[in-house]
């Protein structure tokens, strides 16, 4: 079996599947990344699509720009990282039901393909992260708290409103006197492990249209205690590996601000609550605790081929 993901190979979705590609081929599936910003010749994809099994990209015009370059939709697989690719997928009007699968990283995500009116299966899988290389040693007092998600999206669902609500941990800043380091730009992906030294706690005040969460995760498995509501990974799993506030923005800002002054006053139950994020990180959020999924889910046969 041969997978090429076709896909943005920076931010996040580069960090993804670059670890796809490396764990899949750890298993003994060759993989591979080809970058979606260049326009590559139908020449070009015949070649590719003699060599690869299964071409994997997000549902939009991406799916339909493959099959307008030779391949099969049969050899297609569709994985939704946000509401925004379920509905980039019903705008594009992507053959759904002759696609090799359909594939989402959060049960929101599932239900949001049913909300839009997707009548296919959609397989879940959960994201990972290569906890090793986000490791570092657990923070051991509460001086800076950051930030690192998107300054700004919109809930697709709702059609207004911005889902990443960066301003409640701007608010939870001010109040706290606390500095709220963020990236400063767009970091590409390899970036990333280092800039966790810069804080000590992550806060991820996200509303339910987040799916996952990636810095949620790395900030965990760096040892440093992230602080969110009860959306994405969290919702997916059941369980934090860090402090779950109330959804609706003033009790977010007002627990957060109590539970950070607190933990400022003591620094052993901060470091204590650190440790057990980590130790969860570990556990949960490691590549190795979910890659099998993804492997029966990109790999299992389609008797249409």
């Amino acid at each position: 079996m041969k997978v090429l993901f076709y896909t943005d190979v920076t931010w996040s979705l580069g960090n993804i599947h670059n670890n796809l590609v490396k764990e899949f081929c750890k298993r003994g599936i060759y993989s591979n990344m080809l970058n979606w910003d260049f326009d590559y010749s139908v020449r070009e994809f015949d070649y590719l699509n003699k060599i690869y099994d299964v071409f994997v990209t997000l549902p939009g015009p991406c799916v339909n720009l493959l099959i307008s370059k030779g391949i099969p939709a049969n050899k297609i697989i569709c994985v939704a990282h946000s509401r925004f690719d379920v509905k980039h997928g019903v705008d594009s009007n992507i053959p759904w039901a002759s696609l090799r699968n359909v594939v989402a990283i959060s049960p929101d995500l599932v239900k949001t393909h049913k909300i839009l009116g997707v009548d296919v299966n959609v397989e879940l899988v959960q994201n990972g992260i290569d906890f090793e290389l986000f490791h570092r040693e657990p923070a051991t007092e509460l001086t800076r708290l950051g930030y690192f998600g998107s300054d700004f999206a919109p809930d697709v669902l709702a059609g207004t409103g911005d889902c990443k609500r960066k301003h409640l941990a701007e608010s939870i800043s001010t109040i706290t006197g606390l500095p709220l380091i963020g990236t400063g730009s767009k970091l590409v992906n390899l970036c990333m492990p280092t800039l966790y030294e810069s804080i000590d706690s992550l806060i991820m005040p996200s509303s339910s249209p987040e799916a996952c969460g990636l810095p949620y995760m790395e900030a965990a498995a760096a040892g440093r205690l992230p602080i969110s509501s009860s959306v994405g990974i969290i919702d997916h799993l059941g369980k934090p590996a860090g402090l779950v506030l109330r959804m609706d923005e003033e009790s977010f800002v007002e627990q957060g601000v109590f539970q950070i002054n607190e933990l400022v006053a003591s620094p052993k139950r901060f470091r204590s609550l650190c440790v057990e994020a980590q130790d969860f990180a570990r556990h949960y959020y490691d590549w190795s605790a979910v890659i099998g999924r993804w492997i029966d889910v990109l790999t299992k046969l389609d008797n249409n081929l």
